[in-house]
């Protein structure tokens, strides 16, 4: 069974889009973020009712050190590696070109 889950991006930069995992109180119906294990993992961006693929799951803000922090918690950051800023390298591999 494929995990799914629900988040508003709230913030859009060169390389990163990112997104907060929102308490319930204020949360889409099934917000989710990331898991460990998650990294490299599709994520997909619905624009004008179609679902493209727009990025990889990347990293996430945890409180404390990364090796005793807490994961899955309310207002925690996703951030996520943005596709279309490696277009044009993407596109060279593809088609073998240097």
């Amino acid at each position: 069974m494929l995990r799914r889950a629900y988040n508003e991006i709230s913030n859009v930069e060169e390389r990163w889009f990112c997104y907060w995992f929102d308490d319930p109180s204020s949360a889409l119906p099934l917000e989710g973020a990331l898991g460990n294990g998650d990294s490299g993992g599709p994520l997909l961006t619905q624009v004008d009712g179609q679902w493209l693929l727009s990025g990889l799951a990347s990293w996430k803000e945890i409180d404390g050190h990364m090796l005793t922090g807490r994961y899955g918690r309310y207002g925690q950051q996703t951030c996520n590696v943005r596709l279309s800023h490696y277009l044009d390298w993407i596109g060279s591999v593809i088609s073998g070109e240097p």
